[in-house]
């Protein structure tokens, strides 16, 4: 009862998932009857936004990720655990299709995309990649899709890490804080300002006209400071 109270809860999450994700697709993930709107959606995604498209692949890895969490139990010959292993099965075949779907419109864009948006992609693929190893086993029946996905997915990343020279993610962190520190820290360390004698001086236009009074240059540059 325990491994079956373990399920119910999980799959309670994942529908929650299910739904969000749903709602920003614009159409219900893995439903039949909204054939339509998910055929008119996919062929919008031509006009998406990156931001937008970023934002839909991002949801659609959560999902997957929410997938990794089904219970390890040995209640699988129950039929309702049947049942929603089924469902489950048929959400990710879903899932992976739309991944696609955005992955090819990504791949349209390659060449413009902007250096943040690349490094948004790179991050999205590669906790993609984290959860191979954990949903290929669950829907072993299904193997050869599977595989032509994830080398879809290596074959993008890969792309994108070459043509943005874009590093491993601890690369990019230290990238990102290292363009983050204020611009008044780093000036303040190349002008050290210890006293009012110390101000930087610079040579003006203004001071040009005071060599009909005969003063040293050096000395304009000291009444004037």
């Amino acid at each position: 009862m325990w491994e079956l109270s373990s399920w119910v809860r999980w799959y309670a999450r994942y529908l929650e998932c299910l739904l969000s994700t749903s709602r920003l697709l614009g159409y219900f993930l893995c439903s039949a009857s909204s054939a339509l709107e998910k055929e008119r959606a996919e062929e919008n995604v031509s006009t998406f936004t990156n931001s937008d498209l970023l934002k839909e692949l991002d949801s659609l890895v959560d999902l997957l990720e929410e997938t990794c969490r089904i219970p390890d139990s040995l209640c699988r010959d129950n039929e309702l655990i049947r049942t929603v292993t089924v469902f489950v099965s048929e959400d990710y075949l879903s899932a992976m299709e739309a991944i696609l779907i955005r992955l090819r419109e990504f791949g349209h864009r390659l060449s413009c995309l902007s250096f943040g948006d690349s490094v948004e992609l790179v991050c999205t693929l590669r906790r993609l990649e984290r959860f191979k190893e954990r949903l290929s086993p669950l829907f072993s029946h299904k193997m050869a899709a599977f595989e032509g996905f994830w080398i879809s997915v290596a074959e993008m990343r890969a792309k994108l890490e070459s043509q943005r020279e874009v590093g491993p993610v601890s690369a990019l962190l230290s990238e990102e804080k290292r363009v983050g520190a204020s611009e008044s820290a780093r000036f303040g360390g190349r002008v050290p300002m210890s006293s009012s004698r110390d101000s930087p001086r610079f040579a003006s236009g203004r001071l040009v006209g005071l060599t009909r009074y005969h003063l040293p240059f050096q000395d304009s540059v000291e009444l004037f400071a």
